[in-house]
């Protein structure tokens, strides 16, 4: 038996060489962002697996094929990363905007990321979708906290601790003195030959894993250090499985270990293939009718695959969001629109005025507006601030993209004035929002002119 013990440990350690090599573990150096690309022009799918990033590390998403002049987006768009010095035309689809933002910290959340159109000209329409409540939505990524998870499985296990099998066997012994005479009886004899050499059954599993993609792993196949399992057998005998493993994918595990569970064995008082013994003999013909029970040790394989998502932060659902739209302490700002000089003598004035409505300050907040497009017709806007705030400048031409500081109890007023080339020009609805780094905070409609 002891040499059996030895042999079960030393299976388990050339198991665990074995699935070491296979993974080619990698140490964990300096957290590099996780990159993830989407492309406008719908090449890029709307969901992604899941993403794990450790605490700390940032994931930075972005954009490609996209028109800055055509959309904006619901994060931080930053210096593009490819250059645009080639556009010849002035609605070519071929930049890229990002990276949007975000860090792991504890909990999981989703990263959503939606296109806004900002501008109406027609020159806009073949080079983009996502947009704000369009088909197909927005590109949503999923991200988990890197580190130490588990995952509930459902196996089905092969293992060495079968039930040993005995009968009796008629004869005679001499039991008393001689000359009585021998006496009729049975003889105790295990049959080995009829015993199975594995013993099939299922189990519930447990399994210790590490999420990183490049920890314990190489390519999809992933080291479980430590699996854990409880099945129950015939006549309700119960398992206990514990051993080390390999992951393929996110689901699919592969474990190997030593088993502890209960064995039938002779009832007290006989033994098997011993004649000489006189525990070996009995004269009861259900001398093997109730039989007993004893804890053995044995080796085994079993695969599992989990049905609900890997590890509990599957069930942690709803996911925060990133970019939170409202709740306590999230930014709020107005826009209104007012006019300040009805059509006259070819010229009309209006004024956009953004005020931050929060304590909360608003760093990179942006005003886009279109202004009425006609040929010959020009605009021309003045900027003045209240509040703690800064113009970036103090007048634009055209249409408006501008980006600013808002502070709380800020207040921005852009004047428009608009010159007309007849003083019965068409009128346009135009429509102007003001955007912050994660959100939409605000838009308002005016139809000019007036």
């Amino acid at each position: 038996m002891r040499s059996l013990r030895f042999a079960h440990a030393n299976n388990l350690a050339i198991v665990s060489v074995l699935l070491l090599a296979i993974c080619g573990c990698k140490s964990v150096g300096i957290l590099q962002p996780i990159e993830i690309t989407f492309s406008h022009t719908g090449a890029s799918a709307t969901t992604i697996g899941d993403v794990h990033a450790a605490s700390g590390q940032k994931i930075d998403v972005y954009v490609t094929n996209t028109n800055t002049k055509c959309y904006a987006f619901n994060g931080k768009a930053v210096v593009a990363k490819q250059p645009t010095a080639n556009l010849r035309q002035e609605f070519l689809f071929t930049e890229t905007v990002g990276p949007f933002e975000a860090e792991m910290r504890d909990d999981p959340f989703e990263i959503t990321i939606e296109a806004r159109s900002i501008n109406s000209d027609p020159a806009c329409k073949p080079g983009g979708e996502r947009i704000e409540g369009g088909t197909p939505g927005p590109w949503k990524i999923r991200v988990l906290r890197e580190g130490w998870d588990i995952a509930f499985a459902g196996a089905y296990t092969a293992d060495t601790a079968t039930n040993p099998v005995y009968g009796l066997v008629a004869g005679q012994k001499q039991v008393d003195p001689s000359p009585a005479p021998k006496t009729s009886g049975f003889f105790i004899k295990r049959f080995r030959e009829q015993e199975d050499a594995y013993r099939l059954g299922a189990a519930a599993m447990v399994h210790v894993f590490h999420t990183s993609p490049s920890t314990f792993a190489w390519h999809d196949i992933a080291w479980v250090p430590v699996s854990f399992g409880l099945g129950v057998g015939e006549a309700s005998q119960v398992r206990y499985f514990l051993g080390t493993g390999i992951r393929f994918g996110p689901k699919f595990f592969l474990t190997a270990g030593p088993v502890i569970g209960s064995v039938k064995t002779l009832p007290a008082g006989l033994v098997a293939d011993n004649a000489d013994d006189p525990a070996g003999f009995t004269t009861n013909a259900n001398a093997l009718g109730s039989m007993g029970s004893r804890t053995r040790t044995g080796f085994f394989v079993g695969v599992s695959y989990t049905f609900a998502g890997v590890g509990p932060s599957s069930f942690t659902g709803p996911f925060t969001q990133v970019h939170p739209s409202g709740g306590a302490g999230a930014p709020t700002a107005t826009l209104n629109i007012d006019v300040s000089q009805k059509l006259a003598q070819k010229v009309m004035k209006y004024r956009l005025v953004v005020t931050n409505t929060s304590q909360t300050a608003i760093p990179d907040a942006a005003l886009v507006h279109k202004v009425y497009d006609a040929t010959g017709v020009t605009s021309q806007t003045t900027c003045t601030a209240e509040g703690g705030g800064t113009c970036p400048q103090r007048s634009f031409t055209g249409d408006l993209n501008v980006k600013f500081d808002l502070k709380p109890s800020a207040k921005y007023t852009f004047e428009v004035t608009t010159t007309f080339v007849n003083d019965n020009p068409p009128a346009q609805n135009l429509t102007a929002t003001v955007l912050s780094a994660q959100d939409k905070l605000a838009d308002a409609k005016i139809t000019v002119p007036q």
